[in-house]
């Protein structure tokens, strides 16, 4: 398949500079992001800073890639980053979602119309954010955009209820399994290698995923058909630990910031452009591409609303956050 030649080529290419060892009086910066097929744009933004620190603050400090989703996922890496066995790291929103409730909004099916909402949002939500993660001992440095997850299927999808009866794809970690039941559909633990087999036997009729890796995979060919629906927005906030953030020098720290906010312009924009430029090569490729207008989406929206109101219940801030960030969109 193409995402493991994709798989291959990423972690060859990315993987290799970590081994590098820092020169003598170089400070290490351990940066804790890890491969993974499921979160292939922070690999890549990991390896880009990677490389640009080593190659412009030379005798300075270095860094270096280090963890793996079982080192470093989920909670695991948010500790090593206060403990100092790592200094930065790039978690994901999910990941954080657990700490802070900010971050469980891009979690929120249908939460978000389009990248302006969401990045509307992280403005407003910055300070408070900023305040509640200082006092963790965390130090949020710059948000990475992954992109919104979209929906491919067997079948013409502008509505709800064309979803009843059919099997849908509940990802490798069980993201969308959740939404079966108020689909009315049932969910397919296929993993990943067998999903390929399972759609061509007809045994699975829906996925979701960003354009790249529904691009990438071959997966909405053979469905043919792929939705624009802005279900999920997926994204990782760089982080370092307080203490050894505060304890650089302050020339290190400013050029440090410089290259990360740099970066993060970089590849937040190569993201948007990759994902722009996978929907178009899907719809060459013949496959049936629509958007949900804003009436569809109010359906889905609707009909998934019990996996959202506990959240905005619990957190009225937010929820109100969240529809100033939709406003006029």
């Amino acid at each position: 398949m193409i995402q493991v030649a994709l798989t291959v080529a990423l972690t060859a290419l990315l993987a290799m500079p970590a081994l590098a060892r820092c020169d003598a009086g170089e400070r290490e910066i351990k940066l804790g992001a890890w491969f993974d097929a499921d979160a292939v744009a922070r690999f890549r933004a990991a390896g880009i800073l990677q490389r640009t620190v080593n190659q412009e603050m030379q005798g300075k400090v270095c860094m270096t890639l280090t963890g793996s989703a079982e080192a470093l996922g989920g909670g695991a890496g948010l500790k090593a980053l206060q403990s100092g066995d790592v200094q930065v790291l790039a978690a994901s929103f999910a990941d954080l979602a657990a700490m802070q409730a900010d971050y469980g909004a891009f979690q929120l099916p249908f939460a978000f119309r389009n990248l302006t909402a969401v990045e509307r949002y992280q403005q407003a939500r910055s300070a408070p954010l900023y305040q509640a993660m200082e006092g963790s001992g965390l130090r949020p440095l710059a948000f990475w955009h992954e992109g919104f997850d979209h929906m491919a299927s067997a079948m013409p999808v502008f509505a709800p209820e064309a979803l009843a009866g059919n099997r849908l794809w509940r990802g490798e970690t069980g993201r969308y399994e959740s939404f079966a039941a108020p689909l009315k559909a049932v969910a397919h633990t296929a993993s990943e290698n067998q999903l390929e087999l399972a759609i061509k036997q007809k045994r699975v009729g829906v996925v979701f995923g960003d354009w790249t890796e529904l691009n990438a995979s071959g997966n909405a060919r053979l469905l043919g058909h792929a939705l624009e629906a802005h279900v999920r927005f997926r994204g990782y906030q760089l982080l370092a630990g307080r203490a050894f953030w505060d304890g650089l020098e302050a020339n290190v720290r400013r050029d440090l910031l410089g290259i990360i906010q740099r970066i993060t312009t970089q590849v937040n924009f190569e993201t948007s452009s990759r994902t722009k430029g996978a929907m178009r090569a899907l719809m060459r490729s013949g496959v049936k591409t629509g958007t949900l207008t804003r009436m569809q989406r109010e359906k889905f929206r609707a009909a998934l609303a019990g996996l959202r109101q506990p959240y905005l219940e619990a957190s009225p801030e937010l929820a109100a956050a969240i529809e100033v960030a939709n406003w006029g969109l």
